[in-house]
């Protein structure tokens, strides 16, 4: 029987090794969209100032790339049990859009829906307010886990593998800077952090839950990046009104 265990666990061993490289290429054939609903509420305010937004150029990423974490080998007599933990990081390669477009994009609908000023493409005069963003930190990452157990019957065994993601997480980190006339008016960094629980999906790919767990971390940027963009919003509109005031 020990010779069955050791086998076992050399077979388990080696299936880590062999693993990651198949995680790694397999993790990186899906992808998620980046989006979310514009859904903030509608601001009536009158638009009298004129900001241009100067995004800054980020580069998430390329690849995908998935990690080895804890492992967790529990070798009884009877029962053997195995663990692979696994971090797995979002690449730009899975989404949609370049990140830094998907951004200034989304930055420019949430102005036009929300924000008490009017977007230009370029500075007129001395009045023109200029908006400059900066990604600082942009990451989406989580564990993954595989995991084998075998019951020992004596006259043979059975045996069960299985794996799944858990909740992703995104760290985002955001500089503005608002000018005026080369003055500056506020500058903040805004930071948001969020998950997203992969959930039970339909449809095409409904039952892999590679594809399920990236697709939450598409979810999770995307939810980090819009509370960012309506916050930076927020602040545009009590900045100016502020100004108008002095």
């Amino acid at each position: 029987m020990k010779k069955i265990v050791y086998l076992l666990f050399a077979i388990m061993l080696f299936s880590s090794c062999s693993g990651l490289k198949e995680l790694q290429t397999s993790f990186r054939q899906f992808g998620g969209n980046l989006e979310y609903i514009h859904d903030s509420h509608i601001n009536g305010c009158p638009k009298k100032d004129s900001v241009v937004i100067m995004m800054h150029d980020y580069l998430l990423d390329g690849k995908t790339t998935v990690r080895k974490g804890s492992m967790l080998i529990l070798p009884f007599l009877f029962f053997n049990y195995f663990e692979q933990n696994y971090w797995v990081t979002l690449g730009q390669e899975a989404l949609n859009s370049r990140y830094d477009d998907f951004f200034n994009a989304s930055l420019t609908e949430e102005c036009q829906r929300n924000g008490c000023f009017h977007l230009t493409g370029m500075i007129s005069n001395d009045s023109t307010y200029t908006l400059e963003i900066g990604v600082d930190t942009c990451y989406t990452r989580a564990k993954y886990k595989r995991f084998s157990s075998f019951v020992y019957f004596g006259y043979g065994y059975e045996s069960l593998n299985d794996e799944y993601g858990k909740t992703p997480k995104t760290t985002l980190k955001v500089s503005a800077v608002l000018r005026k006339a080369g003055n500056v008016i506020f500058r903040k960094q805004y930071v948001s952090e969020n998950s997203i629980s992969p959930g039970i999906e339909s449809g095409q790919g409904k039952n892999d839950p590679r594809g399920i767990l990236i697709r939450s971390m598409t979810g999770s940027l995307s939810l980090s990046t819009k509370q960012c963009i309506e916050e930076i919003v927020t602040d545009i509109n009590k900045a100016l009104l502020l100004s108008t005031k002095k």
